[in-house]
């Protein structure tokens, strides 16, 4: 019955990460919002931008104004915004692959699969293979693509989850007296 359950987890999750899929590219950035607007709001107490740059501007590093901000360039503005909007939706792709691959974990450990960590080998092949389906489905949505780097950015949730996994089950053994250490 808990494999089901955990089953039942893994298939919503890949449900929810088909719909995120599915939305344009205008769509996609406003689900980060609600985490990008306070960060870009909290960067904008330290940074002062310069509104009348020069090309003279854009190379000069960082100087303080007045109000004790750093002044920055508009385009190193973006450049800063831009890479706190990238590492907060590539840390939404860690997640969620992250948490479907532990529920297939658990699931298949569930149903049996213990010889030789089977349910490691599956949950992992699945996760590939969900991340490569995400992709392809990417290609049909407006104004979206598939990048081979998301497909590793995946990946890597999925193997995050698998060294938790094991480690949480690792350390439950040992708690329990199941594991002799011989030195």
């Amino acid at each position: 019955m808990k494999c089901r359950i955990y089953f039942l987890c893994a298939f919503l999750i890949s449900v929810l990460i088909f719909s995120f899929s599915n939305f344009n590219k205008s769509d996609s950035l406003r689900q980060s919002d609600f985490i990008r607007r306070p960060i870009v709001k909290y960067l904008s107490k330290k940074y002062y931008i310069k509104a009348d740059e020069n090309k003279k501007d854009i190379n000069t590093k960082l100087k303080k104004n007045p109000e004790n901000k750093e002044m920055i360039s508009k385009k190193e503005w973006m450049k800063i915004t831009g890479k706190v909007s990238i590492f907060i939706r590539k840390s939404a792709h860690v997640f969620l692959y992250f948490s479907f691959t532990i529920f297939l974990l658990l699931g298949f450990k569930e149903i049996n699969f213990r010889r030789n960590m089977e349910y490691i080998k599956y949950s992992i092949i699945i996760c590939f293979s969900y991340a490569i389906f995400d992709e392809f489905h990417q290609l049909f949505s407006s104004g979206r693509d598939a990048k081979l780097s998301d497909v590793f950015v995946d990946i890597i949730g999925g193997i995050i989850a698998i060294i938790v996994f094991l480690t949480v089950k690792h350390n439950s053994i040992k708690r329990k007296g199941g594991i002799k250490y011989e030195v």
